[in-house]
């Protein structure tokens, strides 16, 4: 358990650094701003790009973590999707595409990641239990 709690602080002060150099970096160069209008959920122009950090932070603790690679690569195929479309305008086709790809990758996954925990206790896999109780339907 101490583990994950450290993990958990991890994560967050490397999405609290990484936040932090990217607005470092974004001073000194022009960052992308969606415009203020009717649909979004801010009445002025904001600044985009600026989650990739948090992102990156929580893939370097899932990778520490030894998840499984699947999952991984389904987050980074959406936070480089997000972070292009904020670079420059991607057809909706194409963002519907590989968002559908990057669950279909996840839901490959989840199979494997429900074997970390037997009902005889027996790990064979480190990860939290209520997890693949949940995937696997099993009453806790």
């Amino acid at each position: 358990m101490t583990f994950y709690i450290v993990l958990a602080l991890s994560s967050f002060l490397i999405s609290l650094l990484g936040t932090r150099l990217t607005i470092l970096a974004v001073r000194k160069r022009v960052m992308p701003i969606d415009p203020a209008s009717l649909r979004p959920n801010y009445k002025k122009p904001t600044p985009t790009g600026g989650g990739i950090a948090v992102v990156m932070g929580l893939i370097i603790c899932l990778l520490v973590d030894d998840i499984d690679y699947g999952i991984i690569l389904s987050m980074f195929l959406l936070a480089a999707l997000s972070l292009l479309d904020d670079l420059i305008e991607i057809p909706l086709l194409v963002r519907l595409l590989v968002q559908l790809l990057s669950v279909l990758i996840a839901i490959n996954v989840l199979p494997a990641a429900c074997r970390c925990a037997t009902p005889s206790g027996n790990n064979n896999r480190n990860g939290p239990t209520f997890f693949c109780r949940y995937i696997s339907g099993a009453s806790t």
